[in-house]
């Protein structure tokens, strides 16, 4: 038997992750804030060893020293709440792993507490829902190298395991790092969910029915769009729901719901100043979504017909998820700059390689891009992605202007084009700058000369330089 752990919350995440780490040999003390749920878990895996405990005090007393406890409980003030709790029984060194999708801040504030109380601290990212916490999930874990020893071989016991066998698990760097690095994952799965299904409905709005594109998504699976998202949509579309006999999505409601990670990741980017407009869409688009009273207030308008072609469809989603890729590493990249984190991200590509959601043939190439060049400006001036970029643009533009001309919303492939646009093309921010100084006297640079200026345009349009 190996060393014991502790885990706190048995909802789907927590029953799966504790199954998980007493499958690899791990004797295993649970923790419920309602104990019957803990008893039932109990009793319904028998031969598992689990250790079961009414209080946070009885699991701290059944686990030896220094002891090592995984928090899966909802995010927020109820990990505070119950962490702050369960510090009562640790002594100096034991480990708090937070394995919710916990936001970064609120992490690494966390953090600074229970370093004051003697008590190792990590937030530990964990994707793959609750298959992969039960088969092994992609773990992200920040913390400092003294906790990541204590548990490494927990983490990587548990976290799933890439084509070459290595564990998708890594150390990224300090407290709050585990939980923005998961964050920006969720901003991607995001805006390639969004992506992906805009290129469903032009093949729906062109009069495909739903199992014609399973049968597309299928095939995709199959060739460079091979993905775990790709893959899942293909069985989603085909799937009949029992009681209608119908497509399963067809008899589904245009609207979802979101747990915030999305959002966290946009209102991150603005606060970082970098650009992940692909993922902002992707948040619009579900947030209008459920807006019911403001898209009530509409009638359907006619739309045009549309013709699309399945090679351009194909391609069209190939680059604009390179792109979605590139911008969320752009703003981890932002991040490790401003908390001077230190990231790397060939390492992080090859975490999500097994495990998590956005698992896909993309990841090992991210991988060895930036392990070839560090300190590339953009995942998209890597040769590599350049050729991806050459070979498909004219798709992506074929498909928006389809999607435009058609009456069909494309806002996540539109601005992942417009990224694309914007990072190649000279910009018209030239006349916002001199917009700017004549109302709000804000200066402007020339591209002629050095220096900063301001015109007097009241005064005769006099230019002046500035220091």
């Amino acid at each position: 038997m190996k060393s014991c752990v502790g885990i706190i919350g048995l909802g789907s995440m927590g029953a799966s992750l504790a199954r998980n780490l007493a499958r690899h040999g791990y004797k295993v003390s649970v923790y419920n804030r309602t104990f019957e749920k803990a008893e039932e878990f109990v009793k319904d895996n028998p031969d598992d060893g689990f250790v079961l405990c009414r209080t946070l005090e009885d699991l701290a007393s059944s686990l030896p020293a220094p002891r090592v406890i995984m928090s899966v409980i909802t995010a927020g003030s109820p990990t505070k709440a119950a962490l702050e709790d369960l510090s009562k029984y640790l002594s100096a060194g034991d480990l708090v792993i937070d394995c919710a999708n916990s936001f970064y801040k609120d992490s690494m504030a966390l953090g600074k507490e229970m370093e004051e109380k003697g008590i190792l601290f990590a937030d530990c990212g964990v994707s793959g829902g609750k298959m992969g916490a039960l088969l092994g999930p992609s773990m992200m874990f920040g913390g400092s190298r003294e906790a990541w020893d204590l548990c490494q071989g927990v983490i990587k016991d548990a976290c799933a395991k890439a084509k070459d066998g290595e564990p998708c698990a890594a150390r990224l760097g300090p407290v709050g790092s585990g939980h923005f690095v998961k964050m920006i994952h969720n901003g991607i799965e995001y805006a390639l969910m969004g992506a992906i299904a805009e290129i469903y409905d032009l093949f729906r709005r062109e009069g495909f029915s739903a199992e014609e594109c399973a049968q597309i998504f299928k095939k995709w699976d199959e060739g460079d769009l091979h993905s775990y998202l790709i893959e899942i949509t293909g069985k989603v579309l085909a799937h009949i729901d029992a009681k209608t006999q119908k497509p399963f999505v067809d008899v589904l409601k245009d609207e979802t719901r979101m747990n915030g990670t999305g959002t966290w990741t946009v209102l991150s980017a603005l606060e970082l100043g970098s650009s992940a407009p692909s993922v902002g869409e992707a948040v619009f688009e579900r947030i209008i979504s459920s807006e019911k009273e403001l898209r009530s207030a509409f009638k359907p308008a006619p739309a045009p017909e549309i013709s699309l072609d399945s090679s351009d469809a194909m391609q069209a989603l190939y680059l604009a998820s390179a792109i979605i890729y590139s911008e969320g590493f752009d703003v981890l990249e932002a991040a490790s700059r401003k908390y001077d984190w230190n990231l790397d991200y060939s390492e992080i590509a090859r975490i999500w390689e097994a495990g998590c959601i956005i698992r896909s043939d993309f990841l090992p190439k991210i991988s060895e891009a930036f392990k070839k060049d560090p300190s590339l400006p953009s995942l998209l001036a890597f040769p590599a992605f350049e050729k991806i970029e050459e070979e498909n643009i004219q798709a992506l533009r074929r498909v928006v202007a389809r999607g435009v001309l058609g009456a069909v919303s494309c806002a996540v492939l539109e601005s992942a084009l417009s990224y694309f646009d914007e990072l190649t093309h000279p910009l018209p921010l030239n006349l916002l700058a001199a917009q700017r100084d004549y109302f709000g006297a804000h200066g402007y640079e020339r591209a002629d000369e050095p220096g900063f200026f301001h015109t007097e345009w009241e005064e005769g349009g006099q230019e002046v330089k500035r220091q």
